[in-house]
């Protein structure tokens, strides 16, 4: 098996810049500029919330202050999976209610679909590919996860949501030795990231938002008279602001405690369509199992699998060097567990690897915080940022015109009281050791066995100090 390219960018990326050609920076930051809105963080949520703006205030009035080129960071190198917040479902329902989680769900599936009517609309190709999302149970204590989804979405009135399937049903769909039962999001789909982050790039360059790349941010502040953004080389005065950093939240004060970072990565393989049709695989839908620290893999366009793993380390910063983004030893096992699922891929090249960190809240649900005076900011994704993030863009845009209520879609999203992480190193230290923890209890359900004591009381940690871990 070949190993290809191995880097911290991606393949997606590459096939963007292949297509429509490589970006170029639009301009750096130097100097005092005023805005009346300015946006920290050029990825999918910074350019949804830019975009949501400029439909009601002039776009000259935006900007986005990028440390790298927009759309290059996690937004334009994960797996592609554009998912509504259905398996929230448990988790919404007993915090705000049964009708904000049934406003909540149908905004975000509104919020997949919306991708696809955006594109279209600006004629860009994203390989957008409505073809649902299943969840498979592929070892012991697979299936408990997505059967209280299924119930938390009876309760609220959408059994349509969330569809339990036979193994046979399953198999039907992508065929796989390891595939028990499992449920489908019809209302999920599937894009090309790269496509997309820089298709949103562009519509906001031709609309006249002005983007600040790389620039780094080196401070937030705000005083009765705004906000400010200041960096090496400048300084951004705004009425209101917007942090949409991902993983860079963490760097911020008022945030260090409320985001932690895990790292995920994916291989891609060189075209294999004569597989893909063998294994039924033709419709395109997009798969998990059920794990906590989940595999993911879905066909592409062009007919390659891409396969991934959210397993890797905790990670510790956001240089795209680090081993959080370029780890041959977790990339190893990702090759390992692709032909574990897909036995007929032992031998097939891989075209590309990479990683890098990702975002999530102690509550595994995206977060929206009133951080500062002026100051509003979405994190915590946990890897499935590509449909929420749009969700959470907009509502970003409300919060900042004051057009956010208490019967929000998003209401049940917006954090007052934050539960915060241990502080560092312990944050690292224990979460690496219950990362291993998990992963060790749940390799041992893939083989059908029950794990040691030791991995047990690891995997049981963070429900018992009330965090929410993987998927």
């Amino acid at each position: 098996m070949g190993l290809g390219t191995h880097d911290a960018f991606g393949w997606w990326l590459k096939d963007a810049w292949e297509s429509n050609g490589a970006p170029e920076v639009s301009e750096r930051l130097s100097g005092t500029k005023k805005f009346s809105y300015v946006i920290v963080g050029g990825g999918f949520t910074g350019m949804w919330a830019a975009l949501a703006l400029a439909r009601r205030v002039s776009p000259d009035s935006i900007c986005i202050v990028e440390s790298a080129i927009c759309g290059t960071g996690p937004s334009g190198r994960n797996g592609g999976f554009a998912d509504s917040l259905v398996h929230a479902m448990p988790r919404v329902i007993k915090e705000s209610g049964a009708a904000p989680a049934a406003r909540l769900l149908s905004a975000s599936e509104d919020a997949v679909s919306g991708i696809g009517m955006w594109a279209a609309d600006a004629g860009e190709d994203i390989w957008f590919r409505p073809a649902g999302q299943m969840i498979v149970n592929c070892g012991l204590g697979q299936d408990g996860d997505w059967v209280e989804a299924v119930e938390a979405c009876n309760a609220i009135g959408r059994p349509d949501a969330l569809i339990p399937l036979p193994k046979e049903a399953v198999n039907q769909r992508c065929s796989s030795p390891v595939f028990e039962n499992g449920a489908i999001v019809p209302g999920a789909a599937t894009v090309n990231p790269g496509r997309l982050s820089m298709a949103l790039r562009r519509e906001l360059l031709n609309l006249g938002v002005r983007l600040f790349e790389q620039t780094r941010v080196t401070a937030l502040s705000s005083d009765s008279s705004g906000v400010q953004v200041r960096t090496a080389d400048g300084v951004v005065h705004a009425a209101r602001g917007i942090l949409a950093a991902g993983v860079s939240s963490a760097a911020f004060k008022g945030l260090k405690r409320e985001v932690t970072l895990t790292s995920s990565h994916i291989v891609i393989t060189e075209p294999v369509p004569q597989l893909i049709e063998s294994l039924g695989w033709v419709d395109g839908v997009a798969v998990t199992d059920a794990r906590h620290l989940v595999h993911y893999f879905r066909p592409t366009v062009d007919g390659r699998i891409l396969f991934g793993w959210g397993g890797g380390r905790i990670a510790s910063g956001v240089n795209p060097s680090s081993r959080e983004s370029i780890d041959p030893e977790v990339i190893a096992q990702v090759r390992k567990d692709l032909v574990r699922f897909f036995p007929g891929l032992e031998g097939v090249d891989i075209a590309h690897s990479w990683g890098g960190p990702v975002d999530a809240s102690p509550r595994h649900l995206p977060a929206l915080r009133a951080f500062a005076p002026g100051w509003h900011s979405a994190f915590g994704y946990t890897g499935n940022g590509v449909g929420p993030s749009r969700l959470c863009g907009e509502a970003l845009a409300d919060l900042s015109l004051g057009e956010f209520g208490p019967d929000h879609v998003a209401a049940p999203l917006l954090v007052a009281k934050p539960k915060r992480l241990p502080p560092e190193p312990f944050r690292r230290w224990g979460g690496e050791l219950i990362r291993r923890g998990i992963d060790s209890q749940e390799r041992s359900g893939e083989q059908g066995v029950s794990s040691g004591a030791v991995a047990r009381g690891l995997a049981g940690i963070p429900d018992r100090l009330g965090y929410r871990i993987g998927r």
